[in-house]
């Protein structure tokens, strides 16, 4: 028995003990219902029309079910009072943070067990670029821990742009800023622009936005000609965007990167699937399905593996891939009418928008329903538009 088995699957087991305890606390939402039943049986229409496989859809299906239904029910049982949970997040994000801090320290004087914790975690990448460390904490990558910390980060700016400390003082914002920054993950930084343009829309001043921009723009200019795996991934963007009829031959795929073949590849797949079906998809679990048949791996000989078959490396593209304009529709949805209006108190709009921007990144780079606490951060976002007029308890 690995590891993995014990990291992964035994997750369940307290998950399964506690849905009965919290099913006799609150009546189940009619909302999450309705919704759960159309995502089944428009998957069921995929297995139906062999896009898709029985055994696929009811292994995603049942693991949707269970986790959105707990964490509803957490949710249900502190009595939809979502702060003192997202409470709970920040202390988990500032320990992330520090953990993170340590072990770019462990890496610069050279304590090896310090940086490279695989001794510890199964899932776990050490990865190095330009000659430093990619800070990843105790998550996987580094690109996933820029979207765990994502809602830190945008309080972390929110706090330093207007001189406060909700949630985190002003050091242990700029602490989460910096270890954002040694991620060296692209996505990591498209976090930082999503936060940046979100808090200077709503009430910066003028002034400060033009410094905050300015330092902001020669950090990523610092970073890109400094950094070869960003600059790599940002030459690569704007080649398939400059060039993109032109990329339907081995030489010039080859010439991608495997991040940025990886997302292309997976967008390409995610588009021919949601054309064979664009009103409900191919079904929840189909995209490696639609991946085997769709992949540019099986048109050409190139020097790529199979990455991200499963998850189609952005959960935009794999909600558009396995649930279409259905799936799509509903995630939306949730974005806009549950948005907290910039009118609201500081403490509730900033919770509300640090989770929405965490929710554009998933869109993006996240490929995964339910990992890294997303079902929890949606009902969050969800109920923390309650409290947009009424007092917030600490």
């Amino acid at each position: 028995m690995t590891r993995s088995f014990f990291e992964v699957y035994l997750f369940y087991v307290p998950v399964l003990f506690l849905l009965p305890i919290f099913f006799r606390h609150a009546k189940y939402s009619k909302e999450l219902l309705i919704v759960l039943i159309l995502m089944g049986i428009s998957s069921l229409y995929g297995v139906v029309t062999e896009r898709n496989t029985f055994d696929n859809f009811l292994k995603i299906y049942l693991s949707i079910v269970i986790l959105y239904s707990f964490y509803y029910y957490a949710v249900a049982y502190n009595n939809f009072d979502v702060f003192p949970l997202f409470v709970k997040y920040v202390y988990f994000a500032r320990i992330v943070t520090v953990i993170g801090a340590l072990q770019m320290i462990s890496y610069l004087i050279g304590f090896k067990p310090g940086a490279n914790l695989n001794w510890f975690f199964n899932k776990w990448s050490y990865v190095e670029a330009g000659g430093w460390l990619r800070v990843n904490s105790i998550i996987a990558e580094p690109s996933q821990l820029a979207f765990v910390l994502a809602p830190a980060i945008f309080i972390a700016i929110y706090n330093l742009t207007n001189k406060k400390k909700y949630f985190f003082n002003l050091f242990t914002s700029l602490l989460i800023l910096v270890i954002t920054v040694l991620t060296f993950s692209t996505h990591a930084y498209i976090v930082l622009v999503l936060c940046v343009i979100i808090i200077l829309m709503r009430r910066v001043s003028l002034g400060k936005s033009l410094v905050f921009l300015s330092v902001l723009t020669a950090l990523l200019v610092l970073i890109y000609n400094n950094v070869e795996m960003v600059r790599i991934r940002l030459d690569d963007s704007f080649m398939i965007a400059n060039d993109y009829n032109k990329m339907a031959n081995s030489y010039q795929l080859s010439r991608l990167n495997t991040s940025s073949f990886t997302l292309y590849n997976n967008a390409l797949v995610s588009i021919k699937s949601f054309e064979s079906s664009p009103l409900v998809g191919s079904g929840l679990g189909s995209h490696s399905i639609s991946f085997d048949k769709y992949s540019l791996t099986n048109q050409y000989y190139l020097p790529f593996q199979d990455f991200n078959k499963q998850d189609a490396n952005s959960l935009g593209l794999r909600i558009m891939s396995e649930l279409g304009l259905l799936g799509l529709g509903i995630f939306l949805y949730i974005l806009i009418k549950f948005r907290v209006k910039r009118t609201a108190r500081d403490e509730v709009w900033i919770i509300s928008h640090s989770i929405l921007v965490m929710m554009l990144a998933a869109l993006l780079r996240e490929g995964h329903y339910f990992i890294s606490g997303v079902p929890l951060f949606i009902f969050i976002y969800i109920y923390i538009k309650r409290s947009e007029t009424t007092p917030v308890n600490a």
